[in-house]
């Protein structure tokens, strides 16, 4: 499902005029803005060194010979050596939530609210189940959730243009599916343990799905493509995802084939996870 803006509220208060839009679908942007300058051979001295080379020097096909090596063990050490920043756009402040738990191996810029004041624009993410088709066929939001949003935000602005609330509890009205951005760092080894457990349909799909194929795209294109080979979950590798408890949700994906689970992928999210 494509980013889709499917409502835009105009309003004026004593501070000004300004619009809420609210968007839907896979709003999520990645852009990988860093990396190493030779992240194959930063994998390759690593294994290499196991068995005693330590030389600088090294061809790319031997760098490539090793990473590949590198796929089939444990020892694993210098996947660390790869970092990378990716920019991540248009995410709910639940998803960075959940992202910046993720602290061995990650580092995190996020924009922070209390530099807003007052701005012309509001972003909401919709959901999907916060959605729903009306009578003529169109798209629209349920009445619960747009009136929530909405009323926050009113109030927000109503809080910050008296001078006794400081912006940062002002910004405590705020709701969470307001879209934010955030700067990622992260090194491979780190990476792996995300996909581990988000690329799964326990995880939030609106936003971890989209997010996550996205990456493997950028790592493949601006990288190397053997990169992604370290990037799988359980379910693409033929194994339990360990979700199994109590409290877990019951599983989605359980007896579908990789392909059915391509095709939803793709026809409910606009997921391509090549």
């Amino acid at each position: 499902m494509k980013a889709t803006k499917i409502l835009t509220l105009a309003d004026k208060d004593q501070s000004g005029e300004y619009q809420i839009d609210f968007w839907t679908g896979a709003v999520v942007r990645v852009t990988l803005v860093d990396w190493n300058k030779k992240p194959l051979h930063a994998i390759a001295w690593g294994m290499r060194g196991f068995i005693g080379n330590y030389k600088e020097a090294m061809e790319q096909a031997e760098a490539e010979y090793y990473v590949q090596e590198a796929i089939k063990t444990k020892l694993v050490n210098s996947l660390e050596w790869v970092n990378m920043t990716f920019l991540v756009n248009n995410v709910p402040r639940t998803w960075t939530h959940q992202a910046v738990r993720y602290r061995v191996g990650s580092s995190f810029v996020q924009e922070s609210t209390r530099f807003w004041d007052l701005r012309s624009i509001y972003s909401i993410f919709a959901p999907r189940s916060m959605c729903q088709i009306g009578n003529s066929g169109v798209k629209t939001i349920r009445a619960e959730f747009l009136d929530g949003a909405v009323a926050a935000i009113q109030n927000y602005r109503k809080l910050i243009s008296q001078k006794s609330v400081i912006q940062e509890d002002a910004r405590t009205m705020l709701p969470h599916c307001i879209l934010t951005h955030i700067f990622w760092n992260i090194n491979l080894r780190a990476l792996i343990n995300v996909f581990e457990k988000r690329f799964c349909c326990q995880a939030e799909p609106t936003t971890w799905l989209p997010f996550l194929a996205q990456v493997r795209r950028e790592i493949k294109a601006k990288m190397h493509p053997l990169l992604t080979e370290f990037l799988s979950s359980p379910f693409q590798r033929g194994e339990n995802c360990g979700f199994n408890s109590s409290i877990d949700r019951p599983c989605k994906w359980m007896g579908k084939n990789l392909v059915e689970i391509d095709q939803m992928l793709e026809e409910e999210y606009g997921i391509h996870d090549k």
